[in-house]
């Protein structure tokens, strides 16, 4: 594995796993996700920080589960983890993601291919998880994030969308009866 950081999550299955801070992230996207988890924390941690984010109750590094299989978006659509990334083409076949809330976070190679992340607010449980998904993501869209993505043979979105998307994600991060 390229970063320590992208645990396997079984307790995803069954209920929110880290409170729900946690996501579902294709395979082709492991090693760009590490870079992110590095920039999100502010450096690569080591095996001691690991060792002690495990046993924390709300861990500072988002579980991320690396799936491909059509069931994979039930993690999001029934709030086990707040967001999930799938091929586009992979997820408009996927009726249960069409009422949650996403946007555009990169491209591959040929350019038809576009990751969509798919965000679920009713999994996050507390404000403090709340706050870490809204900064983790907000990572994803940054400039620092999107203008490495061609070492990991990616494409970043506009400079534009990465500006609205950013604008925008904490009302991504808010439930239907919060907003009310």
């Amino acid at each position: 594995m390229l970063l320590a950081a992208l645990f396997l999550l079984s307790a995803c299955k069954t209920e929110p796993a880290n409170q729900g801070f946690c996501g579902i992230i294709p395979k082709r996207l492991e090693a760009a996700m590490s870079y992110g988890t590095s920039l999100y924390l502010g450096s690569m941690p080591d095996q001691e920080f690991l060792r002690e984010d495990q046993g924390r109750s709300l861990r500072q590094i988002p579980p991320l589960e690396v799936r491909e299989d059509p069931m994979a978006v039930q993690a999001v659509t029934r709030g086990r983890c707040a967001f999930s990334i799938f091929e586009e083409s992979f997820a408009s076949e996927q009726k249960e993601l069409q009422g949650l809330k996403s946007a555009q976070l990169l491209y591959g190679y040929p350019d038809s291919v576009v990751f969509r992340m798919y965000v679920n607010p009713a999994a996050l449980r507390g404000e403090e998880a709340r706050t870490r998904t809204l900064d983790f993501l907000d990572t994803l869209w940054s400039d620092e994030f999107q203008s490495k993505l061609e070492f990991y043979g990616l494409k970043p979105v506009p400079e534009g969308l990465r500006t609205q998307v950013r604008n925008d994600l904490p009302g991504f991060l808010t439930t239907a009866s919060e907003s009310e």
